[in-house]
């Protein structure tokens, strides 16, 4: 098993829609993304009556990708959701009733539950080949449309060598371009900030690591953020 530190996670650097981006991604995000995929096995699966794919962590957090981002197909499905238990949140001082989102991105504590849930756009995909019998290649075919309609959202971390969807809020969730090298294949990434105004201490939530990241802005200038980070080693 591959060991995973808080000082591994420390330093970031992360490039979306650049050029030096564009290359890898167009060449290896969908390489590595069906890797990961095929690595969780039975952990990947697809609800046909809610058309949406759950890829589960061995901790059996949930990152939920939609079918299809067209609503007459799928009208209660978000096009992502995050889903961690929420004791560990409840127990850092999380308030579910001060929590506050927005028309795109919504939070929400139920049961013992706490999910974030993204809303992009209206856009309808291609119909996955029949030949996509399986959920891992039927969730591949999706990641390729989201891919090809949402090319600024998908981005790469130079130095840990990952790839990442920019979900919304200063959310991700990223994975290894190479699984048998990296001591992080899958990684759920939040902002903490939204959180913490609902009385969340990031430092105390189990579990996560709380971590300045370093990041380059849109304008290329280096800055450092707060995120809280939840990795995984899956091969």
């Amino acid at each position: 098993m591959k060991k995973i530190t808080q000082a591994s996670l420390w330093a970031v650097v992360l490039i979306f829609g650049s050029c030096a981006a564009t290359d890898v991604v167009g060449s290896m995000a969908i390489k590595s993304f069906d890797g990961m995929t095929q690595a969780l096995g039975n952990n990947i699966a697809l609800n046909q009556d809610e058309g949406v794919f759950g890829i589960r962590s061995p901790d059996s957090d949930v990152f939920r990708v939609a079918q299809d981002f067209n609503r007459e197909i799928t009208p209660e499905t978000p096009d992502f959701e995050l889903e961690f238990a929420a004791q560990p949140f409840l127990d850092a001082g999380l308030n579910g009733t001060l929590l506050a989102g927005t028309d795109s991105v919504q939070y929400l504590l139920e049961g013992d539950k706490l999910m974030i849930r993204f809303e992009w756009a209206q856009v309808p995909f291609a119909p996955v080949p029949t030949s996509a019998l399986v959920p891992q290649t039927q969730l591949l075919e999706t990641f390729k449309q989201i891919l090809a309609n949402f090319r600024d959202k998908i981005g790469y971390h130079e130095k840990l060598d990952h790839y990442g969807i920019s979900l919304g809020d200063g959310h991700m969730f990223e994975w290894a371009k190479d699984l048998l090298t990296n001591d992080k294949d899958m990684v759920f990434i939040l902002n903490p900030e939204p959180l913490i105004k609902a009385g969340l201490d990031p430092t105390k939530v189990k579990g996560w690591v709380f971590a300045k990241v370093e990041i380059l802005d849109g304008a290329g200038k280096t800055q450092f953020v707060d995120k809280l980070l939840k990795p995984f080693d899956v091969k």
